[in-house]
């Protein structure tokens, strides 16, 4: 039975309880999370990774707080609205991105990384020209620095999100599955497309 070491923010935390939540778990995999609400890259905790064995998993969701500078939200009615942010600079995003290679690279598992999930599309309050091209942009950059490695897998978060194609090009539709504006109201749902990608 294979370990999957789960890594991240507040995502992670989601996804290592409703992994918990499926048939497979504790049959075909179990799970360790080292998932840490609100961090930022640089304080993400990290299990031994030259210790992962080959036949487990390393399941990172990687950089989602780091797109902006600072805490630029504040909660309303349970919605987080994003005001005034301040996207975080190509050098320090490419920083970010090189570290998370050179840690990836420590590990012998398989490494799973999904790109980031879309934010803080909270109302009509508070419009962000160019907040979703920006998100895209920076999912591109991970793609292009982590795609040239074979041994990593990158995830679309657009297709574990929903089984309908909606939310792959619609922002709303996307939106309508969050409760707060990052979160989303059910994992479980993620957590079973991720499990192919697991016991694969």
């Amino acid at each position: 039975m294979r370990t999957v070491y789960i890594v991240g923010a507040s995502h992670s935390v989601r996804i290592e309880e409703a992994l918990r939540q499926l048939p497979e778990y504790n049959v075909q995999f179990n799970v360790l999370g080292f998932g840490k609400s609100g961090a930022k890259f640089s304080q993400f905790r990290w299990p031994d990774l030259e210790s992962i064995d080959q036949g487990d998993v390393l399941l990172v969701f990687p950089l989602g707080n780091d797109l902006i500078q600072g805490k630029c939200h504040f909660k309303r009615n349970r919605i987080l609205h994003l005001q005034n942010y301040e996207q975080t600079d190509d050098l320090s995003f490419r920083i970010q991105l090189n570290l998370l290679r050179s840690k990836l690279g420590k590990c012998k598992g398989k490494k799973i990384v999904v790109t980031n999930f879309y934010r803080h599309f909270c109302c009509q309050d508070h419009p962000k020209p160019g907040w979703l091209s920006y998100q895209n942009l920076r999912n591109a950059q991970l793609y292009g620095l982590l795609d040239t490695d074979p041994s990593i897998t990158i995830v679309n978060h657009r297709k574990i999100v929903s089984d309908t194609n909606r939310e792959l090009r619609n922002t709303v539709q996307y939106r309508a599955l969050q409760y707060d504006s990052v979160h989303f109201k059910d994992y479980v749902p993620i957590a079973k497309k991720l499990v192919k990608y697991i016991l694969d």
